[in-house]
């Protein structure tokens, strides 16, 4: 696919989400905060997206349309609505969170982009699907999921049980080497010595005042 098709998607769908009166819509308080949050560098994120699509797409050696594809831990759905946008024949949306599902869900109501399926649960749920289904989608995408996952063995071989050939991709802004989280754990860092350093001059001045009041008391 040429690049400018998954610009103008980025475009068309930038747009559509930055008309969506959230406020108003029927979605948790939750997931209009964490979409306020995303709505400053949306155009940031559904490039991400896009590489991850694209790559995808074309390692597959598949059409769009002959592709199903799964949005893992899809949040408020816009990787979901960025795939149906260029033209991804059947996408699988999944997310543990049920508040979550519930925005993917109004979202694609209220926008008439989104995904084909929702789900509400994990790979246990999509393998329990899949199987039922005898479906075995090609291509898998999470973006700031992975950092979620504490027992990697488990989460993987529930994703291969679905389809050995499955296509992953996995995004995460959690890294020591993105520069913003280098600065933010600094940050932290800075305030927790603060903290530390005001808690030991209350200490100090609790045990002065002890002191003091023993030895009136003796």
């Amino acid at each position: 696919m040429k690049n400018t098709i998954y610009h103008t998607a980025i475009q068309e769908l930038t747009e559509k989400l930055q008309a969506v009166p959230y406020e108003t819509l029927s979605i948790s308080s939750y997931n209009k905060s964490y979409i306020k949050g995303m709505m400053p560098a949306i155009g940031y994120f559904l490039k991400i997206y896009a590489t991850c699509l694209q790559q995808g797409i074309a390692g597959s050696g598949k059409s769009p349309r002959e592709l199903t594809m799964i949005d893992f831990g899809g949040g408020s759905g816009f990787l979901s609505m960025l795939a149906k946008s260029i033209g991804i024949g059947h996408v699988i949306y999944v997310d543990l969170n049920p508040l979550s599902v519930q925005a993917a869900f109004r979202l694609k109501e209220y926008t008439g982009t989104g995904a084909d399926l929702f789900l509400e649960g994990s790979t246990e749920q999509l393998a329990d699907w899949c199987r039922d289904t005898q479906s075995k989608p090609d291509l898998l995408i999470a973006t700031d999921l992975i950092e979620h996952v504490y027992d990697l063995k488990r989460f993987f071989a529930g994703l291969v049980s679905i389809n050995p050939a499955l296509t992953m991709y996995f995004t995460t802004a959690s890294t020591p080497y993105n520069p913003y989280v280098k600065r933010k754990v600094k940050e932290n860092n800075e305030l927790l010595r603060n903290r530390r350093c005001i808690v030991a001059q209350l200490l100090y001045q609790a045990l002065r005042v002890h002191t003091y009041a023993v030895s009136i008391i003796e």
